[in-house]
């Protein structure tokens, strides 16, 4: 069985913007370190997907399946599976309240741009317009109306709009979601609005993007470049983390001034 190389480098960029994502490191410089080498692996697939889309790789007659641990295995400080009570559920079968997201997830594709594609219509990086539109499509289910955002005289405000819509609606925009995403109302040390500040089983508290439903989105970040770029791509307020600081001061005074930087 043969696929395009072109193929195999659009998945390849999927694939690290899911494994970037994920993972959350408490060691500030390894954090930073992870995330230089996703982003250089990531400009790596966009260099070679703009210059390369007709060659040809074959694929193994043969492969052993690979077992992959998810990263709350593999870290000592994931939060105890519940769905946090203070925070509200999605609702199967809500509709969309807003222009920006549609009834139905499925629809969105016609006019879903590609990373490429909003690149080159708004100026952002590859890996920037690759963020914003990996932020709110979760299991092929994506709710934002892409004609309305293409449309619009500023697209990635539209969309950073848009995807702050999807996480604070009431629509089922994660199916499939594990338990174990969702945080423990008794790990939570403090929360506004989209962040909370939440303590694993060793104690070790991170700050995270949740949800309006409790879903952990993500890690803020460990440095002002992270944790703004963090807030931009999901949209959130991002006045809603300043009342936060003077908690994370408590256990982290390196993270503390690093949000505040990051909030300017």
């Amino acid at each position: 069985m043969q696929t395009t190389f072109y193929d195999s480098l659009q998945s390849l960029q999927q694939n690290l913007q899911s494994l970037k994502a994920q993972a959350t490191f408490s060691d500030p410089e390894l954090s930073s370190k992870f995330s230089a080498l996703m982003d250089s692996l990531m400009s790596f697939a966009e260099e070679t997907n703009t210059n390369v889309s007709e060659v040809v790789i074959s694929t193994p007659a043969t492969s052993q399946p690979v077992t992959v641990r998810t990263t709350s295995e593999h870290l000592d400080t994931k939060v105890i599976a519940a769905q946090a009570p203070l925070l509200n559920s999605p609702v199967a079968g809500a509709t969309a309240t807003s222009t920006l997201l549609l009834n139905d997830p499925y629809q969105s594709e016609v006019h879903k741009p590609t990373p490429l594609e909003l690149s080159r219509q708004t100026g952002r990086t590859f890996i920037e317009a690759n963020d914003l539109i990996s932020a709110a499509s979760n299991y092929g289910h994506d709710y934002r109306n892409w004609a309305e955002i293409m449309a619009s005289d500023d697209p990635v405000s539209t969309l950073r709009a848009a995807n702050n819509e999807v996480y604070n609606s009431d629509l089922e925009h994660t199916p499939y979601a594990r338990s174990e995403q969702y945080i423990a109302e008794k790990d939570v040390v403090a929360a506004n609005g989209n962040f909370a500040i939440v303590e694993g089983q060793n104690g070790y508290k991170r700050l995270m993007l949740v949800a309006k439903d409790g879903l952990i989105l993500t890690q803020a970040g460990t440095h002002e470049d992270q944790i703004r770029s963090n807030i931009e791509r999901f949209g959130f307020n991002p006045s809603e983390l300043a009342p936060l600081i003077a908690k994370v001061e408590q256990f982290d005074n390196v993270l503390a001034e690093e949000i505040r930087r990051a909030l300017g």
